[in-house]
């Protein structure tokens, strides 16, 4: 009797043992700021590897002891731990104080969470503007923002038309509005009904390329036309805001930064894009026309017209051949390596080429030859600080282009400053000044314009003028007409 009863003694052991393993605490988790139910949560068993998580509904079930400790953690939300005092819970979580929504800057300063906002907005960061830099820093929020379309001259210095969601006018102003601290800036441009029409002159860019990248923090673009209350008519087509960079005061403490950036860009024009230009006919006309300028004229010495003709330039009484020099096109004498001509290199004393010939053939040194590598400098050297009611940003940036014409340049230098006082928790004081000086040299003409060399090379252009000589030619003798159109105009 002794050991049976001792038998039934360690069953019911183990199964006691076995019920109280297997019992399970279930419960509800929800937001403590809006009583919603929260799924997804993570509910562990402190100590352990016994984890689960809360349904749709924020109910849960998990094996665990009476009186075990339960961990509660969910992202966003405030962990907490809750001892299971019974077989059903109810818990309550906080939202993080570390958690912040997403706000975005909207007129004079204001910031709204973006989620609450009754019109579509888009925000780029400050640096992704420096990366490459511009002349004109527009260009480089193209392909940044999702329905933005920039649409830039391609010219040094040039302008950049910022259009949002497409084009709401035929014959009026598509441009968005620009706004920098509160301030609205128009992005037109001053640029003449020609270059709107494509028939030439030069582009001088818009306001909004004074902008320094280099002072910018922030940029949202407004899209939504409910965007025009807060700017009124002019932002009808959007609004460009953008805020610039400041001191950040830090209470009781005293703050001070240097910040020193520099960069060097250099680009060239890629060959394999280059317009080709056939090498199969020299200067003239005489092929459109259906014939050729070659003329039976021994003797004649003289470039009367400047078309090609047959002449004796050297006084050997042969007949020399001289190719057209006062025609804009190269549709004249077929290519022949065979063949001797004269050329505008023949007939200037002052050069060395004077009265001697060439073989008809492609030159060396074609229309690519033309162009220089571009070289894009910027030094920026801001200084920021603080106290517990002060801040201040001083910052000198230093920009300089070089383009790819020959000769071509431009400058721009900008200082700005910004201080901020809190008077008292109801009054702040604030002050900003810029200065912006920009200068340029040798900008190249836009559409049909004989100030535009990528126009010319494409339709009024000798094919077989070597750039090197005409380069050479010019640099000595300076703006006496020593090219290969000298009879031209």
């Amino acid at each position: 009797m002794k050991n049976k009863f001792s038998l039934w003694s360690v069953l019911a052991f183990v199964l006691a043992a076995n019920f109280a393993i297997a019992q399970s605490v279930s419960g509800v988790v929800s937001d403590a700021g809006s009583g919603d139910a929260l799924p997804g949560v993570a509910v562990s068993e402190k100590g352990t590897n016994n984890a689960t998580l809360t349904d749709f509904d924020g109910k849960f079930t998990i094996k665990a002891e009476k009186g075990a400790t339960l961990v509660f953690s969910s992202m966003g939300m405030e962990s907490k731990e809750v001892t299971a005092s019974s077989d059903f819970i109810q818990v309550s979580l906080t939202a993080s104080a570390s958690q912040l929504d997403e706000v975005v800057v909207t007129a004079l300063g204001m910031t709204r969470e973006k989620k609450s906002l009754g019109y579509a907005t888009q925000d780029v960061d400050g640096a992704e503007v420096t990366t490459v830099k511009d002349a004109n820093f527009v260009n480089s929020l193209s392909g940044k923002v999702a329905g933005v379309q920039i649409k830039s001259s391609g010219t040094l210095g040039g302008s950049a038309n910022v259009v949002i969601r497409g084009s709401s006018s035929l014959t009026g102003n598509n441009q968005a509005l620009f706004v920098v601290d509160g301030m609205p800036i128009s992005n037109s441009t001053g640029n003449s009904s020609d270059i709107a029409r494509g028939r030439g002159g030069y582009d001088y860019g818009n306001a909004a390329m004074d902008i320094n990248p280099e002072d910018i923090e922030n940029i949202s673009v407004l899209k939504g036309a409910a965007a025009t209350a807060l700017y009124g008519s002019r932002a009808s087509n959007g609004v460009v805001l953008i805020t610039t960079k400041s001191g950040k005061s830090s209470k009781g403490k005293k703050t001070l930064g240097v910040t020193v950036s520099t960069g060097i860009t250099v680009g060239a024009i890629n060959q394999n894009t280059f317009v080709r230009h056939q090498q199969s006919y020299g200067p003239g006309y005489g092929r459109f026309y259906g014939g050729s300028y070659i003329t039976t004229a021994p003797g004649d010495s003289t470039f009367t017209d400047g078309r090609a003709q047959s002449y004796d330039a050297n006084g050997d009484g042969q007949a020399d051949i001289a190719l057209p020099m006062g025609e804009d096109a190269s549709w004249g004498l077929a290519v022949d390596p065979s063949l001797d001509v004269y050329d505008w290199e023949s007939i200037f004393p002052e050069l060395d080429t004077y009265q001697q010939y060439k073989k008809h053939v492609a030159a060396e040194n074609g229309a690519l030859s033309f162009y220089e590598q571009s070289v894009t400098r910027n030094n920026n050297f801001a200084i920021d600080g603080g106290g517990e009611n002060t801040s201040f940003r001083l910052s000198a940036t230093s920009f300089d282009q070089k383009g790819i014409v020959p000769g071509s340049h431009i400058g721009r230098d900008n200082i700005a400053f910004s201080g901020r006082f809190n008077a008292s928790d109801k009054l702040t004081v604030s002050a900003k000044a810029n200065y912006i000086n920009q200068n340029g040299k040798g900008r190249y003409g836009t559409g049909y314009d004989s100030r535009n060399p990528n126009q010319a090379f494409r339709q009024w252009y000798n094919v077989l003028t070597d750039m090197d000589a005409q380069r050479n030619t010019y640099n000595n003798f300076g703006q006496k007409n020593y090219s290969w159109n000298a009879y031209g105009y």
